[in-house]
């Protein structure tokens, strides 16, 4: 049989026993121990309104979805339909000088001359378009004004009724220049698609006409003035590049005349799709959606934060109470 050594023991006889060593890293405490305990309880305490909506999570649930339930319903049934006719220009300029491009270094200056050129083009046709005479002319023109008055707020109008019609026009209709693509975009919104699309095309109809009008009216004050210049000179070559001017005077005329894009070009015609512009029944919906969680939220924390003002200020008066009950024994 084999023998069991005996355990050491001390001087005084007591055994001696070998404890495991301490780990530095603690144990982790059961799953079924308090989280407080766990964590901390620091990292669990939320605030009270917090704790107001957690509790409270159906009911802002249910109000958030009926505003988006709402907000749609009002945004298909309730608010106005408006369609945008879209149109683009590319404006010519009519000021290029001849000779110029016959070297590179001409070629340059013209494209650069060009470009300058075409920009401010460009800036005066957005300027006509945004005038306040052009505009109203056109009304005048296309006995438009019933129609504008018509579907606008009768509170909104003042004394005059031009400046009635040419703010309507300026709501409904906008342009620009873009620099990157050289282009002009037209846009004009309007309950009516059929409506949206003719009026636009009464925006280029009448610029195209008023920019005739003012090509034939130049290039004949031009025509006069060149022609009493050259009839008066002595010098013979002189009066034949003033008759030599005369002629590409002329020649601007008669291409304004007959030439339909002699000023700019009509790179996309009006067209309004056939899916209403506005209202964005998405945003309308997310902003319902959103505007109705904020409300709620805020009642719900505004009821809470009274509610505990006033338990305080009674337990404060009730403590007041025994104190006093307490002194006067």
């Amino acid at each position: 049989m084999l023998r069991r050594e005996a355990p050491p023991v001390t001087a005084s006889g007591a055994p001696i026993t070998h404890e495991p060593a301490m780990s530095s890293t603690p144990k982790p405490l059961p799953f079924g121990e308090p989280a407080d305990r766990r964590i901390g309880r620091a990292d669990l305490q939320l605030s009270p309104a917090v704790m107001v909506l957690l509790r409270s999570w159906k009911l802002v649930a249910a109000v958030t979805i009926a505003a988006t339930a709402i907000s749609v319903a009002f945004a298909k049934f309730g608010m106005t339909r408006l369609y945008r006719a879209e149109a683009v220009l590319r404006p010519i300029s009519q000021l290029m000088p001849s000779g110029i491009g016959a070297s590179p270094a001409g070629s340059l200056g013209s494209s650069l001359l060009g470009s300058t050129l075409a920009q401010s083009r460009a800036e005066e046709i957005v300027a006509i378009l945004k005038s306040f005479d052009f505009s109203t002319a056109m009304v005048e023109r296309h006995k438009l004004q019933h129609d504008l008055l018509a579907g606008s707020n009768g509170w909104r109008r003042g004394s005059d009724p031009q400046w009635d019609v040419f703010r309507i026009i300026q709501s409904k209709f906008t342009c620009q220049f873009l620099q990157s693509t050289g282009n002009i975009t037209l846009d004009y919104l309007d309950p009516s698609r059929a409506a949206a699309q003719r009026h636009l095309g009464y925006f280029i109809q009448d610029l195209r006409a008023k920019l005739r009008e003012e090509q034939i009216h130049n290039t004949g004050t031009a025509i006069l003035s060149l022609q009493e210049e050259a009839r008066s000179t002595p010098d013979s070559l002189l009066a034949a590049q003033l008759y030599q001017l005369v002629a590409q005077e002329l020649q601007e005329q008669k291409l304004a005349m007959v030439d339909a894009d002699f000023a700019f070009k009509v790179i996309e015609n009006p067209a309004a799709s056939d899916r209403p512009y506005s209202p964005n029944i998405l945003v309308v919906a997310g902003l319902g959606g959103i505007v109705a969680l904020v409300l709620v939220c805020l009642m719900l924390a505004s009821h809470d934060w009274l509610q505990r003002i006033r338990l305080a200020s009674e337990r404060a008066s009730a403590a007041g109470r025994r104190r006093d009950s307490t002194g006067n024994r």
